[in-house]
């Protein structure tokens, strides 16, 4: 059955000259002139047929026939303002959400916490998409990303979601009990994994205090995932980022050798259009991570990397400098 809508404005202008019995509080109300709402309903009286309103001077008074048509209106203005109210609410707890993030910080770090997310916003749809791609982010159906990065990404909200550090970890099987780790020089014996290049080695050698150590040697892998697995293989000892250990060392696939840390340059941000800020699907999703790095931080150093010996004449294996 075809609804017509041609009433429609003038049938709100009549709805708020009864609400307010005033054609001029009406039109302050609607940000028209008195005259306007004059002939709106002059002209919705035209096409029903009857009069709504009595006439008098400096005032009008609703007819009978007006107080019924007032009567329906106000109902039926109510009705779709709380379906609208209702609509609002279960969208906002009912979306899909597409979030673009890398690998490593997916496997690692977010993935074994998605089940209290769900748990709390079971409407909400997740969609993971992985890559180290800027390029990326430009895609309308990305709704919010995670990537790696200084913080600068045109045209988008970026807020860091935590600071890391850099530390040596291996497999606990991979220190050889004839060549002990009592001192960072020590590592001249070992095989050093490499993320990128030898810059971060290097760093965290001379932070160390190690002199003989050749930090211009070992295996390069430009993938943290991969670059962590080598390590937990024995293929040698990794400097891995604080976020993307705490599982492998509370599980027992790796250890700490070493307590230096050293600061990353760079940090994992969170990031999406500046049109999403109010989307509450996005807020909630940014308030979750927010809430679980909080709950990381405030864990102490030692249940985030559980003490463990490697083995006989080895450091036990430490917590890094707690993150920001």
């Amino acid at each position: 059955m075809h609804v017509s809508l041609s009433h429609l404005k003038a049938l709100k202008v009549f709805e708020a000259a009864a609400r307010l019995a005033s054609f001029t509080r009406a039109a302050d109300e609607l940000c028209v002139t008195q005259a306007a709402v004059s002939h709106q309903i002059k002209g919705l009286e035209q096409k029903l047929g009857f009069s709504l309103f009595h006439r008098q001077i400096r005032k009008v008074a609703l007819t009978t026939a007006g107080e019924n048509l007032f009567r329906i209106l106000t109902s039926a203005f109510q009705d779709i303002e709380a379906t609208i109210r209702d609509l609002r609410a279960h969208a906002a707890q009912s979306a899909s959400l597409n979030i673009s993030l890398t690998p490593s910080l997916s496997s690692k770090w977010l993935l074994p916490r998605l089940a209290s997310f769900t748990a709390e916003f079971p409407n909400i749809e997740l969609h993971l998409y992985h890559s180290i791609s800027s390029r990326d982010l430009i895609k309308t159906e990305i709704d919010l990303a995670i990537r790696w990065g200084d913080g600068k990404w045109s045209g988008f909200c970026a807020e860091q979601l935590c600071r890391s550090h850099l530390i040596p970890v291996c497999a606990p099987d991979y220190l050889r009990d004839d060549l002990p780790l009592n001192k960072p020089d020590d590592l001249r014996h070992y095989t050093l994994l490499h993320e990128d290049n030898h810059a971060e080695w290097g760093q965290w050698l001379r932070a160390a205090g190690a002199r003989r150590v050749n930090s211009n040697r070992g295996l390069i892998i430009d993938d943290s995932n991969t670059l962590l697995l080598a390590a937990m293989n024995g293929q040698g000892i990794a400097l891995g980022r604080t976020p993307l250990i705490f599982a492998d060392i509370k599980a027992g696939r790796l250890v700490c050798p070493f307590d230096v840390s050293i600061p990353c340059e760079q940090s994992y941000y969170v990031l999406y259009a500046p049109a999403k800020e109010g989307h509450p699907a996005i807020r909630s999703f940014r308030a979750f991570l927010a809430k679980q790095v909080m709950d990381e931080a405030s864990m102490t150093p030692a249940s985030r990397l559980p003490s463990s010996r490697a083995g006989k004449g080895r450091a036990a294996p430490a917590a890094p400098s707690p993150e920001g």
